[in-house]
């Protein structure tokens, strides 16, 4: 039974949740079915209490976990990395560690000594296989949190700019020739060659050798990647060779067209020929350069069964001798231009035009600091970038040189007030052999009218009244041309001025060829 003043238990009271309260006449809160729900509800309590204290100390130790692994990945993970290595490395970090001043379990200090990381690296990669010690490399440079190494950003965004002001400049040139009164000549076509041979390089680029690795660290790859590497690094040699054959055969026959002197002719064929026969001759070598020809990109690993010539020796002697054929081909038009009947404005034009050609010799000499350890690197991906990059810039710059003289004459068609001034400046008739009616027109213009001496024999002794012989006595001013040279050159202003040319030299009187030179006095009977 109930007592008459009922003691309210400690666990109970006016705010507590459990159990249900009734009031009474007094002034006191009574609990119903108290007897029963004392000993219950204690005990209910209790637990809860304990739920409680248990969650609280979890939510504590789960906030100090983080920081207490942290604290022993700090001292531990270059511990836990050796556990996971082959043991031919293990071996070589182990007696790295005794001859370091660092513990093998500060990672700071070890991460810091470039003598213990170079020790372990020798000892490794003469130790363990090349995938071995790629792995090997690969943990420890993740294990001491350094960043990956990328260029391909920078190597993408090159493709795709000379892509496109490789293809502005060959359509343009062959677009202008197509509508104008300029020809079509060999040189059209082997810069239109040139250039189909190097789209298949920017494609490569893009979807082969940047997704294979280049410009990054060949530990980050995957073997998959590298003997990718390998497969598109060997097919873009030979299409170099074709592609930079091709540029240099546009610029001789360019300098065809332009210089028709048959000593000059004779120079020039003989470079074609050479040049022909150096491209095929390297084509080979660069296809056939080992044995079976797939040794090439599966040797990286040492586990393949090949030969190879010397494979950094095939690059340095073709960019030697590119060097030197550049430069040949560069002294054979400046050696004639001081020989043409031209103003020295317009031969300082002509030569830095010329020059231009220079470009692609300066960028081949770029190239060859790249080429040092071609086949000698231990990070091809990484030290190969350096050749990728010279080699995709060199051939679309040699092929913009091939379509400067035709870019020339595109702005000043297309900008006569900004252009054309400067070839209104001097008249082209005072650079091409005119014909009888300009020879006429000239003679009476450049005529200088003195009087006649006494006794002059060149005075005529009468003349009729109504003759419409007219008689002057002067200077005469013909000036003596380099036909043979001189009629190409007009094509950098105007196209083809062969035809033009030969009609001159049909059209030309005995008489002119007669007429004396600039500074004797001459009678001419009209």
């Amino acid at each position: 039974m109930l007592s008459e003043t009922p003691t309210l238990p400690p666990s109970w009271g006016p705010f507590s949740m459990f159990g249900r309260l009734r009031r009474t006449g007094s002034r006191f809160w009574i609990p119903e079915r108290r007897p029963r729900l004392v000993h219950r509800d204690n005990g209910h309590t209790s637990d809860i209490m304990r739920l409680l204290t248990s969650l609280t100390f979890g939510v504590f130790t789960l906030l100090a976990l983080p920081v207490s692994l942290l604290a022993a990945q700090k001292v531990n993970n270059i511990t836990d990395a050796v556990a996971q290595l082959p043991t031919c490395a293990v071996a070589c970090i182990l007696s790295a560690v005794q001859g370091s001043t660092c513990e093998l379990t500060n990672a700071t200090c070890v991460c810091s000594d470039s003598q213990f990381e170079s020790t372990t690296e020798g000892c490794i990669t003469s130790a363990c296989p090349i995938k071995d010690a790629l792995h090997v490399k690969n943990v420890f440079e993740t294990t001491c949190n350094r960043p990956q190494r990328d260029h391909s950003p920078e190597y993408a965004r090159l493709t795709w700019v000379l892509l496109g002001l490789t293809t502005f400049v060959v359509a343009a040139r062959l677009i202008y020739k197509s509508f104008s009164s300029a020809q079509l000549g060999l040189d059209d076509l082997f810069t239109l060659l040139a250039y189909l041979a190097v789209l298949p390089s920017f494609i490569i680029n893009v979807v082969g050798l940047i997704p294979a690795g280049l410009g990054k660290d060949i530990w980050t790859l995957t073997p998959h990647q590298i003997e990718s590497f390998g497969y598109w690094f060997y097919l873009l040699e030979p299409m170099y060779f074709i592609q930079m054959g091709l540029v240099k055969m546009a610029i001789l026959c360019f300098y065809m067209r332009i210089f028709d002197r048959a000593g000059l002719r004779t120079l020039l064929w003989a470079t074609v020929v050479f040049n022909a026969v150096n491209t095929v001759v390297f084509v080979l070598v660069g296809v056939f350069q080992c044995t079976p020809i797939s040794f090439y990109w599966t040797r990286w690993d040492g586990e393949g069964k090949g030969t190879c010539i010397n494979i950094n020796a095939v690059p340095w002697v073709n960019a030697i001798i590119s060097i030197a054929l550049d430069l040949w081909m560069l002294f054979l038009p400046l050696s004639r231009i001081r020989t043409l009947n031209l103003h020295w404005w317009k031969k300082i034009a002509v030569t830095l035009m010329f020059c231009v050609g220079t470009f692609v010799t300066i960028v081949s000499i770029l190239r060859l600091q790249s080429l040092v350890r071609f086949a000698n690197s231990k990070n091809p991906t990484w030290d190969q970038y350096g050749i990728a990059f010279w080699t995709c810039l060199e051939v679309p710059t040699g092929i913009i040189c091939c379509c400067m003289p035709a870019m020339r004459l595109i702005l000043i068609k297309s900008f006569p007030r900004l252009f054309g001034k400067l070839t209104e400046r001097h008249n082209s008739k005072k650079y091409a052999v005119p014909s009888n009616e300009e020879d006429r027109s000239r003679s009476r213009n450049r005529i200088s009218r003195v009087p006649v001496p006494e006794g002059s024999t060149t005075e005529p002794q009468s003349a009729p009244q109504n003759s419409k012989n007219i008689v002057y006595a002067g200077q005469s001013a013909v000036e003596a041309h380099d036909s043979s040279s001189l009629f190409a050159m007009t094509e950098l202003e105007a196209g083809s001025a062969k035809d033009s040319m030969s009609r001159s030299h049909r059209s030309t009187s005995p008489s002119r060829s007669s007429s004396a030179m600039s500074g004797q006095e001459v009678s001419i009977r009209r």
